[in-house]
């Protein structure tokens, strides 16, 4: 499989938001799937001081399995994303170790630009921390799991937890609306956990609680995992809350929804 790389800007904004990150401990279950890691000593102006940054991931190797190449390609873009910044090239790349430590010293080649371009550039020695993790062991789709950590200056650091579900018949993301018959009655009951999370009754205005919804109206995303016996949406900092909120995760137990899945998780 290879990934084909096109220009854009500012695309980290979009992947990653400030707070810190959900760990997501999930084993390679199948043996095409390749594990690694990949890391880079930073230094600062002068090398005062360095950060050690690092992606550990996992990856399928190429074979004709459509889904796998779906997979593979939400990796490649990821990597990309959280360490060029749209700065993308436009040639391919198969992923490999290689593909990853190419990533890492695009980072750095970036931090060391942003350096120069200051005064105090002694202070701006820039952090990574990444985690690609495939969960192969359902029998209708993959679980792929993207963290990412980074410091770029300013504050704090910026943290983002993703989750995608690929189909293993058509290779697609799964949504809301493909996992569920009725999106609005799973929306109310998200709505349930979600207010018991922040023990916040049925009438309280969100709004006034603190939180961020579009026309002040709950919603869930598609940032979905099955945890066990548990479905769980994660909303990143930032997306319904301050920075101060962290993520919010919504549990919602399976056997409450289990009338509503139209697939087999």
């Amino acid at each position: 499989m290879r990934i084909v790389l096109y220009p854009s800007f500012a695309l980290i904004l979009v992947l990653i938001s400030c707070g810190s990150v959900k760990e997501v401990n999930i084993k390679p279950s199948v043996s095409s799937c390749i594990t690694g890691k990949v890391q880079k000593t930073i230094f600062n102006r002068n090398s005062i001081d360095s950060s050690i940054c690092a992606i550990e991931y996992n990856y399928f190797e190429p074979d004709e399995l459509v889904y796998r190449d779906s997979v593979n390609q939400e990796i490649g873009d990821f990597a990309i994303k959280i360490t060029q910044f749209g700065g993308r090239p436009t040639y391919e790349f198969d992923l490999s170790n290689d593909f990853f430590q190419a990533q890492l010293d695009s980072f750095e080649l970036i931090n060391k630009a942003e350096i120069e371009d200051y005064d105090d550039g002694l202070n701006q020695i820039w952090e990574l921390q990444a985690t690609i993790e495939i969960d192969d062991s359902r029998d209708e789709f993959v679980q792929l799991h993207l963290t990412a950590w980074s410091y770029t200056g300013g504050a704090h650091g910026n943290g983002s937890t993703l989750t995608y579900l690929i189909d293993k018949t058509s290779g697609k993301s799964l949504k809301l609306n493909d996992l569920f018959s009725d999106v609005t009655a799973i929306t109310d009951i998200g709505e349930k956990y979600f207010r018991k999370l922040y023990d916040l009754e049925s009438g309280v205005d969100l709004e006034e609680a603190g939180f961020w919804f579009e026309n002040n109206k709950f919603h869930l995303n598609n940032n979905i995992s099955i945890v066990g016996d548990t479905i769980e949406i994660l909303f990143n900092s930032y997306e319904i809350a301050p920075y101060s909120v962290g993520q919010t995760v919504i549990e919602i137990p399976i056997e409450e929804v289990k009338n509503y899945i139209k697939i087999k998780i």
